[in-house]
């Protein structure tokens, strides 16, 4: 007779007694290792051109903010995606180590969310009430703003490990859906992306409609200016200033817009399957649930692009690291082959009666 052994399941649904490391998923490992990279190296591109380009660094107070979500962002490079290649195949063993893990995971995740808000905030206070704007929110508020944000963001994501989980695993070994408890995601998803997501909804609806209302303005004023007296030259460059300022503030409300709105796109997906997973006996095949594990860390590393396409100031800045890099690897190849080509013409030089002499 043929004896079969049968199975046994964890409740989360993983096999019991397999061996720890499980064999690798080549796919998995490959595209989260390219993402990860292009997540550091993208993001670092981001804060260097932020903090030690001139352009950049003496610029507008938002750039700070988009400095935090580059923070956040690189996290999931250097981080959140070398974990993820753990979990897949079981490790850590050690539970408070596979916790802390999971939790950093979720911290880099609320820090972008509300970065995502506090970049909206900043942005309806520029674009509806601009007078106001310089005196209102000033470095010192704003980088008080990004610690809350990111204060508020470790409350949250380390909450499973203060007991909102599933306790120790059944062996010794360390997978995602083993340790977090979905009713903590499902908490993730309905009081953390979704308020705010609505909150950075309204916000825009708002500035937009300014935008529009400014417009209209705008171009009214215009049409009036014609039929009355000629301003001095003075009102006339006050104007002028005042018109830049205001546009500058639109393109980089545009700019910052369309960031978050991508950053909802690539997480949503991921949280709402987490949720209906949780408050129901539905679950999704691995392959399915991989694909928007890949495009919630892909988010991190697009956004470089992103404000590269949407920024001049950014795409400026980037062609300016790129050319002085390639400026300098060119001068340094062309001075290594003027070396070389004085060397060999020293070299090719007759010897003199003295030096004949002397090698004789």
């Amino acid at each position: 007779m043929n004896k079969t052994t049968e199975l046994v399941f964890s409740k989360a649904g993983i096999p019991l007694g397999i061996p720890i490391p499980t064999p690798i998923d080549v796919q998995y490992y490959i595209v989260e290792s390219v993402i990860g990279l292009m997540a550091i190296f993208g993001n670092l591109l981001v804060l260097y051109v932020i903090l030690f380009r001139r352009g950049l660094r003496k610029g507008h107070i938002s750039n700070l903010y988009i400095a935090s979500l580059a923070v956040a962002d690189m996290a999931v490079g250097l981080l959140v995606c070398p974990f993820a290649l753990l979990n897949s195949v079981g490790l850590p063993r050690d539970y408070t180590l596979c916790i802390s893990m999971q939790c950093i995971l979720l911290w880099a995740a609320a820090a972008s969310i509300y970065s995502c808000v506090v970049v909206s905030v900043d942005r309806f206070i520029a674009v509806t009430k601009p007078h106001m704007y310089q005196s209102v929110m000033t470095r010192g508020k704003a980088q008080a703003l990004i610690a809350t944000s990111w204060g508020l963001a470790f409350i949250i994501g380390f909450t499973p490990a203060f007991g909102w989980n599933l306790g120790r695993p059944e062996e010794e070994r360390c997978f995602f859906i083993e340790i977090v408890d979905f009713t903590y995601l499902a908490f993730f998803f309905f009081f953390v992306i979704v308020p705010s997501s609505i909150v950075v909804v309204v916000l825009y609806v708002i500035i937009f409609k300014a935008i529009r209302a400014q417009l209209r303005q705008a171009s009214g004023g215009a049409a009036a200016n014609k039929k009355t007296e000629p301003k001095g030259a003075d009102d006339k460059s006050k104007d002028r200033a005042g018109g830049k300022r205001w546009k500058r503030e639109v393109q980089i409300a545009k700019v910052l817009f369309l960031i978050v709105v991508f950053f909802y796109i690539c997480w949503y997906p991921l949280f709402l399957c987490d949720s209906i997973m949780a408050f129901s006996s539905i679950f999704f095949p691995l392959p399915f649930i991989n694909c928007l594990v890949y495009l919630s860390h892909a988010n991190s590393a697009i956004n470089p692009f992103l404000y590269g396409i949407a920024s001049q100031e950014f795409r400026n800045e980037y062609k300016a690291v790129f050319l002085k890099f390639y400026c300098c690897r060119k001068r340094e190849s062309l001075e290594v082959q003027s070396s070389d080509v004085q060397t060999k013409e020293t070299n090719s030089q007759p010897k003199t009666n003295e030096e004949a002499s002397d090698a004789v």
